[in-house]
């Protein structure tokens, strides 16, 4: 990369969602839009946001590879959809900070914003949002997913542990969620065979998902909607000892794996 864009922090322009807008924005006078798969990407354009600077920057190969006398031209239109100061500079002593670099992808044939909002039929898929670093015994241990799949319902969830503990169970287990208009806890109870432990949870339900690749809900909406179409799971487990669990956890539904990952 040779070049860097530089747009100055004003209102909500450096909130993910809304810069991911307005770079939409901003592309739409060059034929582009905002995608959220790869495979559908042409190119992407690399963002750090950080809260300690006056000034996001922005580096892409679409930059780079336009003439000196487009670069006036792009930066009132970037100004423009920012609603904000927009600066081209060459890129020299910068350093890519990962913790706060975003990226967004685009595309002349497909758009994030006509993907349809909601999923209804494809497969049922969890998303962890919120996750325990350490699943330790004797502490309570919660975590949260979001259906970016189609309709399920009921669930099964299967915790195996790496190390048969003799006298560890799993108490006060617990899933939050939304029963209609209502954001409900209802407990129920895990079956210990050895070092795993299972439930059947029939009482969670979903009529649709989150679709991943739409743009269309944002910051508040979004955050409303995904825990709609979401829950909380949470357990404690109880031994002797004050242990860091390590295993897995498989979450499906009928006869298909929604998620899995290590604890």
């Amino acid at each position: 990369m040779k070049r860097m864009l530089m747009i100055k922090r004003k209102g909500f322009n450096y909130y993910t969602d809304y810069t991911e807008l307005y770079l939409h924005r901003a592309f739409q006078n060059y034929g582009y839009s905002i995608v959220r798969d790869k495979t559908e990407s042409e190119f992407s354009v690399i963002v750090c946001i950080s809260e300690t600077e006056k000034y996001m920057k922005m580096t892409s190969q679409f930059f780079d590879e336009l003439s000196e006398s487009d670069i006036a031209n792009l930066c009132n239109l970037f100004s423009e959809a920012f609603k904000s100061e927009a600066i081209m500079t060459e890129l020299t002593g910068y350093t890519y900070d990962p913790i706060n670099g975003y990226e967004f992808m685009l595309s002349k044939t497909h758009s994030a914003y006509d993907e349809p909002v909601y999923l209804i039929d494809e497969p049922p898929k969890l998303e962890r949002r919120i996750g325990v670093v350490n699943f330790k015994t004797n502490k309570d241990n919660s975590m949260s997913f979001v259906n970016v799949g189609g309709k399920f319902s009921g669930i099964n969830i299967t915790f195996n542990f790496n190390k048969n503990i003799y006298d560890l169970d799993l108490f006060d287990a617990r899933v939050s969620h939304f029963n209609g208009e209502n954001f409900t806890r209802q407990e129920f109870v895990f079956k210990k065979v050895n070092n795993s432990f299972k439930a059947d949870i029939d009482f969670v339900k979903m009529d649709k998902g989150i679709n991943p690749k739409s743009a269309v809900l944002r910051g508040k909406k979004r955050a409303n909607e995904e825990e709609r179409y979401g829950f909380w799971l949470g357990v404690l487990p109880v031994s002797k000892g004050n242990v860091v669990l390590k295993g897995t956890l498989t979450i499906t539904s009928g006869s298909v794996e929604i998620f899995k990952c290590d604890i």
